[in-house]
């Protein structure tokens, strides 16, 4: 059963024809990718998370490239090649809970589409000392404080990438202990952020689509 993906995003709770049992909830989301960078997250949990697997190309440009920062190593670059239909750096790993540039070469949006499984539960993001980007492991929009709840210590930093006319900027928001992130922030579905934190902390959500 194949569905077109012209929403922003669709997710599905699937049944069995020959069975009672209700499996997990799939889907997928549209994210839109201007010129130039789009920091996105990867939603949806996938078989396995390599980059050739979570954006196995289709409207991918030539060109476009994937920027993965590693804490103490900087970024992993992989390069879209649109006449091999494949990135320079397939095995890239973009699992849910991790942010990623996507640079788009054009002059026209494109849409990045994700799929895959909704993960559920309680489910926990290793947040690290030091700069990383990061991505919910939920697909799910709203608040850093109160939808999110992206936890923080005094002075920790949250940058948000916007894109704009000369080609982007951060938000940022600083944690304060008494109200949370200042100020709120809307993290949309697949939007990834950057952190910067004094140490590490466990990100932890209890989620479920139903």
């Amino acid at each position: 059963f194949i569905i077109a993906p012209t929403e922003s995003s669709e997710f599905y709770r699937l049944r069995s024809t020959s069975s009672p049992f209700v499996t997990g909830a799939v889907g997928y989301v549209n994210k839109q990718a201007p010129p130039g960078l789009t920091l996105l997250a990867n939603p949806l949990q996938q078989t396995n998370n390599a980059l050739s697997t979570v954006l196995p190309g289709g409207q991918t440009p030539d060109g476009a490239q994937i920027f993965k920062w590693v804490t103490g190593h900087g970024y992993e670059v992989s390069t879209f090649d649109a006449r091999d239909g494949a990135w320079s750096n397939p095995d890239l790993d973009v699992p849910p809970g991790v942010g990623f540039f996507f640079c788009n070469p054009g002059d026209t949006t494109v849409t990045v589409t994700f799929v895959g499984g909704v993960l559920e539960g309680t489910l926990v993001n290793q947040l690290p000392a030091g700069y990383s980007m990061e991505g919910s492991l939920v697909p799910q929009a709203g608040s850093v404080n109160t939808v999110h709840g992206i936890p923080g210590e005094t002075g920790d930093e949250l940058f948000k990438y916007v894109h704009d006319a000369i080609g982007g900027h951060y938000e940022v928001s600083v944690f304060d202990k008494k109200v949370g992130w200042k100020p709120d922030q809307i993290i949309d579905v697949a939007e990834g952020f950057w952190t910067h934190k004094r140490n590490p902390q466990d990100w932890i959500r209890d989620f479920s689509v139903l």
